[in-house]
Parts: C-alpha cells; sequence; structure tokens
C-alpha cells in the first residue's frame, strides 16, 4: 500500500511542478529515535548472577542533510520533491563471558527520496508551513565485532517506504532569499534483500539471502529481520526563490 501512495504522490505533484513559480532549498538537521525497537541485548556472563540489558533505538537518529526542488502552486500550496541523506544512528552491544569481551556496533544510513505537499499561510512577513510526504527510501546497516570474534555483516538491498511530516516557519532575509526551521518527523522501516559477512581475520566472505518465506532447501537464507529509521528532529536552511 505505501508504494501505490509514494508513485501517487509523484503523478500528482509533476504537472504542478513543471507549469508553477520554482523554488529550491536546502539544509541540515539533527534526528532523534522515533519509534524505536530493540537492536540488540548486552550480556554479562562473568558475574554469579547473569545481567542483560536492551539496545533500543532508530536508525534514524543522526544528521540530516536536505535538498528539495519545489513549486508554488498558489499563496497557500507549495508542490515539493525532496532529498535526504542521514548518516544514521550507531549503537552499541557488549557482551562479556569467560572468553572475554565482545562490542558488536550497529551503523546504519539511508538515502531518500521524499514527494510531498505544503500548505502554508502569511502573517506579515512570517510564512508558517506544514509539510506531508511520502518516504521512498534506500537504506543501509553496518554490523562491526571486535573482540573475541572480529566479524563484519553488510546489509542491503530493498526499497523501504514511509511517511514524513513537518512543521516549521519561513522568514525573509533578502528579496528571493528566506530562511527556514522545521520540526520533522518520519516514520519508516526496512527489511534489507541481502546480508554479506565477512570472517575479518581470513577475509572469507559469504553472503545470504533473506527472504519472507523460504525453505530448509534453499541454502545460505532466512528469514528478512526489519529495522526502524524513524526520527523526531529539527532542521534550519535556507530557500531561494527563482
Amino acid at each position: 500500500m505505501k508504494n501505490f501512495v509514494s508513485v501517487g504522490f509523484l503523478i500528482v505533484l509533476v504537472p504542478f511542478m513543471v507549469s508553477a513559480q520554482m523554488y529550491v532549498r536546502g539544509g541540515i538537521g539533527y534526528g532523534l529515535s522515533l519509534g524505536s525497537e530493540q537492536i540488540g541485548t548486552s550480556t554479562n556472563s562473568a558475574v554469579v548472577v547473569r545481567q542483560y540489558e536492551g539496545v533500543y533505538g532508530s536508525f534514524g537518529k543522526g544528521f540530516n542533510f536536505v535538498a528539495a526542488f519545489g513549486a508554488t502552486v498558489n499563496s497557500n500550496l507549495k508542490a515539493e520533491l525532496g532529498l535526504s541523506y542521514i548518516t544514521g544512528g550507531s549503537f552499541e552491544e557488549n557482551d562479556v563471558n569467560s572468553s572475554g569481551s565482545l562490542t558488536t556496533t550497529y551503523s546504519g544510513s539511508m538515502l531518500s527520496f521524499s514527494p510531498g505537499v505544503v500548505v502554508s499561510t502569511t502573517f506579515s512577513k512570517v510564512e508558517p508551513y506544514a509539510r506531508i510526504n511520502a518516504i521512498i527510501a534506500f537504506p543501509s546497516l553496518v554490523i562491526e565485532e571486535t573482540g573475541y570474534d572480529n566479524d563484519k555483516f553488510e546489509l542491503t538491498g530493498n526499497i523501504a517506504f514511509g511517511f514524513g511530516s513537518a512543521f516549521g516557519v519561513l522568514l525573509p532575509l533578502q528579496d528571493r532569499i528566506m530562511v527556514y526551521g522545521e520540526l520533522v518527523f518520519s516514520n519508516i522501516s526496512w527489511g534489507p534483500a541481502e546480508e554479506k559477512y565477512t570472517n575479518m581475520p581470513s577475509g572469507d566472505i559469504e553472503t545470504y539471502k533473506f527472504e519472507e518465506s523460504w525453505n530448509e532447501n534453499e541454502q545460505n537464507t532466512t528469514t528478512t529481520p526489519r529495522y526502524p529509521f524513524g526520527s523526531i528532529g529539527l532542521n534550519i536552511g535556507v530557500l531561494i526563490n527563482l
């Protein structure tokens, strides 16, 4: 369903953006985890009573770099096509046992396209607005182990679909230039297509496929995991009317 909605956004927006007044904007921001899920579990078995601690978060956490092309349809409505890159959050799982310690680091990143619509109004020279958009994303995840094991797992493939929104304000800076600040939300999760496993000491590499359904005769195949990439954060930037 999300796939059809995202494509629908593009089909509806393109005619507006061809005929209307154009603008571009760019910005940077930082997001915190939204829709956190369990990423791992830290374990300490080198004590009398074994201890566990859950590792929770979302890989949407991190710095966000944004660019967008937009069209002013009328004084209250704009259409946008955004491009963003999220550096992604890093999370650590720490395991201790009689063999020593093992640190597992999970690091995600995501490139995404966001077709959307912006509804705004004007009070004096201030322009508050709200934006809603679909998200068409290409995430990736790297898992690295250091300690008594030294392995690397690279998860890639499959497109993720989700939704986002923003509430912000535009302020005039010069004749065609405005600055903005906005509170942004996104809700998206991702199921990768494959995993490349590298045994770091030997350099041996194996590739595993992820499938939602499979059977025991399919070698190097396992069930598709899902990873959260939702976030809530603040962006600031500049908008230029063309």
